[in-house]
């Protein structure tokens, strides 16, 4: 007589128990923070101030932490984390330096060190802004920081496109 057998009491008890656990790691409160985005688009080289940037709450120790904001090391979508693998400290270009638009691959990251050679001389430069193409023309230009003693000299010859620059993969 199948109808007369105990029901399974220890079963539908471990069922409640199990949905009321997961009722409560569900509803329990994570714990979060504020989390810097960008707001707008940022270009490489570009310093991330307040209007670049909004926080939003992201869970507590899913993105490294950010300490300080600084520059873009690479263009930056609009919703996308600053995390410090996108940002450069501060910017590493002295301030009596002058910038000069050279051919420049896109692949560089600002602040780093590049060599720019002319037909007179070989000049130590700082990287500001990576290359970028314009759609005209094929070679992609940036932007490099250069002493003063040479800034006249290397506008000359990025004018006349008798310059190269080498770059460090």
């Amino acid at each position: 007589m199948h109808w007369f057998t105990h029901p399974p009491y220890l079963r539908w008890a471990l069922a409640a128990a199990i949905v009321t656990a997961a009722f409560a790691v569900e509803l329990r409160p994570t714990s979060t923070e504020a989390y810097p985005f960008a707001a707008t688009t940022l270009v490489a080289g570009q310093i991330v101030g307040p209007g670049a940037i909004e926080y939003r709450d992201v869970p507590s120790d899913l993105l490294p932490p950010v300490t300080e904001l600084g520059y873009a090391a690479r263009d930056i979508a609009v919703g996308e984390p600053l995390t410090p693998a996108t940002m450069t400290r501060g910017s590493v270009i002295p301030d009596d330096w002058w910038i000069v638009a050279v051919p420049l691959p896109t692949h560089v990251v600002p602040g780093s060190e590049a060599r720019l050679v002319t037909t007179l001389s070989v000049i130590d430069v700082i990287v500001a802004s990576p290359g970028r193409s314009d759609g005209f023309d094929v070679r992609t230009f940036g932007t490099v920081a250069v002493p003063p003693a040479a800034a006249a000299e290397v506008a000359l010859a990025a004018a006349s496109d008798a310059v190269v620059v080498l770059v460090r993969p």
